[in-house]
């Protein structure tokens, strides 16, 4: 209590600092004022293209260190030729002229590259001051017809007009800056940068404002590009802590509102389902079983035969098929769940934010790796009970099955990636680290918690199990394994598929999300459902007599992966780019691995609920019975 306590108070500090561990930098006039590139992308394909992959402006060698998450991302943050100092106002600088001769092989190359890069929707990312560089453009509403401007972290290379392309070649940047007065330096005129914007133009050059587009070289012919731009200072109110508000601005409010308000509707309903099984039939009986027997009771005893799942108290600790798989998906589940849980916290604390670049996927790896002996605990506990005699089998499936399987799909895109030289493929020593990572920490942990699974005594059934399995009734269609399986699967998507639209266009769409009170209303309803899913499932299959609930309470809830597969296929046919086999591929196998991700996490869920819930009420009414 005394730690809580002291965390609690804390709380508001940590709040007080939009991201705490990040410190403002203070700019003083004429301070040099770095501007970088991160990778070129586009909508259209998987692949990305490094800053100087293309014939810009060339400037001296500088990279920006990246930390793990960053590499994996395939961020590769370079030093652009435009300069800028503080407070130092610039016009029409002239930075470079390129100069393609359809008769130069090399040269035709380069130009042919930037024109295919147009027409692909390739888009560049600049940086400030760790801030993305905005750009804004004007849109009206279909209704009022009023304008409205939108930022985004991204602009066009260029913009295709039928056969010539329009290049981008000026840039006008402004930025913003903001007086400190909540900080403290010693030196009272700093100045902090609160924001940059940016508007392109396509243009002979900065003086002669004509209209530039690029013709595909042909022979005799040649092709001039000037490059320019201008640096404009603009002093603004918005405080240092505030400054990506815009970015984080949420247009989409009112549908994500509304998909949760459609999703507490089905937990309400579930739940009122869930009491009323639990408080009016299963405690109901239980009572029955519970009070003093009266001559009119034994009577009704006798009158009265059982049935449904009062039959199956001999059958339903019956280990299940193929324990150890069961034992092992159980285990990774928790690690999953609590990387996630570890991850959502520390995003309320804006101690992880996309703001923080890599610090999410560099969190999700340490996090998952230092969870290894929750996760062999609770696979290596299992699988006792269910007496299972290879324990060291069983930890090394935990190991390495479901972390394998994911490293493997990922290995696999880093050689396509390897295979069409893109640059987003992740370097060999950033692998080596994650590599390292699992073998040094995840795998010790694991077999550490398994040993202390094994070293405590076996769960045992409050019930003797029957030597000879009950037979099992012809079962209705719609409780059959596959069709239960698919009907557990649809309620927890249904609640989900909304902010996983946002999840896809992030991810492909390269837009910036970071929303962790929608986040975690969100994936607080899908354990609510994946566990109240199971408990009604399993309690209508035990009352049809079939006890074989342990497989199924898993895959009921798991299913969700299967419809997140299903819609992630209707994304991809839906959108107008991925064409290849490579882009394909690099899809399909990133998809397969948030389905194996969310598999593991939603049915262990369900399996849990059952284990602590359900389960509990079935060795209340055999113990009651056995009394």
């Amino acid at each position: 209590m005394k730690c809580l306590s002291i965390f609690l108070a804390l709380t508001p500090l940590a709040q007080a600092y939009y991201l705490p561990g990040v410190a403002p930098r203070p700019y003083t006039k004429g301070q040099p004022v770095a501007i970088w590139a991160n990778e070129l992308n586009s909508h259209l394909t998987a692949f990305t293209y490094e800053f100087y992959d293309f014939d810009f402006c060339p400037t001296e060698e500088l990279k920006d260190e990246l930390n793990l998450g960053q590499k994996l991302f395939g961020d590769k943050l370079e030093y652009t030729p435009y300069k800028a100092e503080f407070g130092v106002e610039l016009e029409c600088t002239e930075l470079c002229t390129k100069t393609y001769s359809g008769d130069n092989k090399d040269e035709s190359k380069k130009l042919l590259k930037i024109i295919n890069a147009i027409k692909n929707e390739y888009h560049q990312h600049w940086i400030i001051d760790n801030l993305d560089v905005s750009f804004g453009f004007i849109s009206a509403d279909r209704l009022d017809k009023d304008t409205k401007t939108h930022f985004t972290h991204e602009f066009r290379l260029g913009f295709p007009l039928g056969i010539p392309k329009a290049y981008f070649n000026h840039f006008n940047i402004t930025i913003l800056y903001h007086t400190p007065e909540t900080f403290h330096f010693e030196d009272p005129d700093v100045k902090l940068i609160v924001g940059a914007e940016l508007s392109v133009d396509s243009i002979q050059n900065c003086k002669d404002r004509t209209n530039l587009v690029l013709k595909p070289p042909t022979k005799g012919s040649s092709q001039t590009i000037n490059y320019s731009y201008e640096v404009h200072w603009v002093e603004s109110d918005i405080p240092w802590a505030s400054r990506w508000d815009s970015y984080l601005k949420v247009d989409e409010a009112q549908v994500r509102w509304l998909s949760i308000a459609n999703s507490l509707v089905i937990v309400l309903f579930l739940s009122g389902m869930v009491a009323m099984i639990l408080l009016r039939t299963v405690y109901r009986d239980i009572a029955r079983y519970n009070r003093l027997p009266t001559d009119a009771d034994d009577q009704d005893d006798v009158d009265i035969e059982e049935t449904g799942w009062k039959l199956v108290n001999g059958d339903v600790f019956r280990t299940p098929r193929h324990p150890l798989l069961l034992s092992t998906l159980v285990g990774s589940g928790v690690q999953v769940v609590g990387m996630v849980l570890i991850l959502l916290l520390f995003s309320f604390l804006h101690l992880l934010s996309p703001l923080r670049r890599g610090s999410i996927m560099t969190g999700a790896i340490v996090w998952f790796v230092c969870l290894g002996a929750p996760a062999g605990y609770t696979s290596a506990r299992l699988y006792k009970m269910f007496g299972g005699e290879y324990w060291k089998m069983s930890t090394l499936c935990t190991s390495f099955l479901i972390p394998g399987s994911t490293f493997l799909l990922f290995l696999l895109n880093n050689i396509i990636l390897w295979a069409e030289k893109s640059r987003n493929a992740v370097p060999f020593l950033a692998m080596l680290s994650v590599i390292s990572l699992w073998f040094l920490i995840s795998v010790p942990l694991t077999f550490f918690g398994s040993y202390l699974a094994y070293k405590k005594p076996k769960i045992e059934s409050p019930v003797r199990v029957n030597q000879i399995p009950r037979q099992i009734p012809p079962l209705p269609f719609h409780m059959r394994p596959i069709p239960s399986i698919m009907i557990g699967g649809i309620l927890p998507f249904g609640a989900i598929f909304i902010e996983l639209l946002f999840l896809l266009s992030s991810l492909w769409g390269h837009r910036l999300y970071f929303l962790p009170f929608f986040l975690f209303i969100v994936y607080s309803i899908l354990i609510i459902i994946c566990g109240e899913v199971s408990v009604l499932l399993t309690y209508f299959q035990l009352s049809l007599e079939d006890y074989h609930w342990w497989w199924r309470s898993y895959l009921s809830s798991g299913a969700t992966a299967l419809y997140l597969f299903l819609y992630c296929t209707f994304y991809f046919h839906s959108s107008k780019g991925f064409n290849g086999f490579a882009n394909a591929f690099l899809f399909f196998s990133y998809s397969t691995m948030m389905c194996i991700i969310l598999f593991v996490m939603t049915g262990m869920v369900g399996f849990r609920v059952l284990d602590v819930s359900s389960s509990d009420s079935v060795r209340m009414y055999i113990q009651c019975s056995i009394d």
